[in-house]
């Protein structure tokens, strides 16, 4: 009897989307979001306090580095698994 698998293999590699790096460029505290200029210059990626893994004692500001995942939409990026570096 023949063994079928039944992943997904596009949605399983969409999913292991690689680690990018940047620089948070705004973050407003009290709104709870900002944007992360990407080391690749590409444009700027939103990015919302609850997508933020570990949160710092001295809280986020400009000019920190972070590690992230991009999720969203072609049109709306989002950075997830956020790292302050």
């Amino acid at each position: 009897m023949p063994v079928i698998n039944s992943y997904n293999v596009e949605a399983m590699l969409d999913s292991m989307s690689t680690v990018s790096y940047g620089v948070i460029n705004w973050f407003d505290d009290e709104r709870g979001f900002g944007f992360v200029h990407p080391a690749d210059g590409d444009r700027d990626v939103f990015i919302d306090s609850s997508e933020i893994v570990d949160w710092p004692a001295g809280g986020v500001h400009e000019g920190q580095h972070v590690s992230y995942q991009t999720g969203g939409t072609r049109h709306w990026p989002r950075a997830q698994a956020v790292h302050i570096l």
